[in-house]
């Protein structure tokens, strides 16, 4: 691990569990439903109610005000990470990404989970060029 980027590490941690959702999705699980985060922050109620509809229960419309609810719940000043769990649901942090990531670490990533991702739904950010290249030079460098 340790000439490993952190791409590398974190792909090499999230693949496995991607992989295992893959093969629960194959036989059809009734016991597994996805939800997209960017479908479930810009269509909230409609999400949630597939949700409930999935697990037979009853949709009430303040669980969307879940960060309203027991503000205690969650000790942010322990866990700072978990913050935005008293606030709203929003789209915000959607593209986030695109500002945090250089363009370096977002070629290594969809190199590394391309075909997860594109599983998925997600679409490839690299130009095809690019994608061609990192292909050649992983390939090559290992």
């Amino acid at each position: 691990w340790a000439h490993k980027t952190p791409e590398m590490i974190l792909n090499a941690l999230w693949r496995p569990h991607i992989e295992t959702l893959f093969k629960i999705l194959e036989k059809n699980s009734p016991w597994l439903k996805v939800i997209h985060y960017e479908k479930l922050v810009q269509d909230p109620e409609n999400v949630l109610k597939a949700v409930c509809d999935f697990l037979e229960v009853e949709y009430c419309s303040q669980m969307l005000d879940y960060h309203k609810i027991n503000q205690k719940l969650i000790d942010v000043d322990a866990e700072p990470w978990k913050a935005s769990i008293r606030q709203p649901l929003t789209t915000k942090f959607i593209d986030r990404w695109k500002t945090e990531l250089s363009h370096r670490s977002v070629m290594q990533i969809e190199y590394l989970a391309k075909g997860q991702m594109r599983r998925l739904g997600y679409k490839s950010q690299a130009p095809l060029f690019y994608s061609k290249l990192l292909s050649f030079v992983f390939r090559y460098a290992h």
